[in-house]
């Protein structure tokens, strides 16, 4: 266990300090699989059983050259997904954020959802699946986390 959370330090190392912008990916660590193991609890909740390494489905942090990406589901002809998380803003950006990230892109990877635009009367976004083209304002906090929780896994 040492040895892995060593490895993963000195490769996290590697990446922030790394002048180039090539794409270097680092497995999903126990910071990722925490979110990982958030999003399946909340979908339990709420009656889907999920199993995201049953899936196929893993993480990783890179550094992207577009900024505008912060996060990004792929799947591969083989049927195997994973879920890549820009590195710089995953490590300056606060819980919260992290937590929309994760579920937004597992939404994509997990659930097979689209994007959405629908908003309410005052032009917030009514689910954490929005492209963040400022069609609609992004509308994620702790205080009304659950309720999208519940449009998330409720509405497939």
């Amino acid at each position: 266990m040492k040895a892995k959370i060593l490895l993963c330090s000195t490769a996290l190392l590697f990446l922030v300090s790394a002048c180039n912008k090539e794409s270097v990916k680092l497995p999903t660590g126990e910071e990722l699989m925490t979110y990982f193991n958030e999003f399946e609890s909340e979908a339990l909740e709420r009656g889907l059983e999920i199993d995201l390494e049953m899936m196929g489905i893993t993480g990783y942090f890179e550094n992207f050259d577009d900024d505008s990406v912060l996060g990004q589901c792929r799947t591969y002809s083989d049927g195997s997904k994973e879920v890549a998380f820009d590195s710089n803003y995953w490590h300056n950006c606060n819980e919260i954020d992290r937590m929309y990230l994760v579920f937004h892109e597992l939404g994509h990877c997990a659930l097979d959802r689209d994007h959405t635009e629908e908003k309410d009367s005052n032009g917030r976004c009514t689910s954490i699946m929005q492209s963040g083209e400022n069609e609609c304002r992004k509308n994620f906090t702790e205080n009304n986390k659950e309720e999208l929780f519940d449009e998330l896994f409720e509405n497939l």
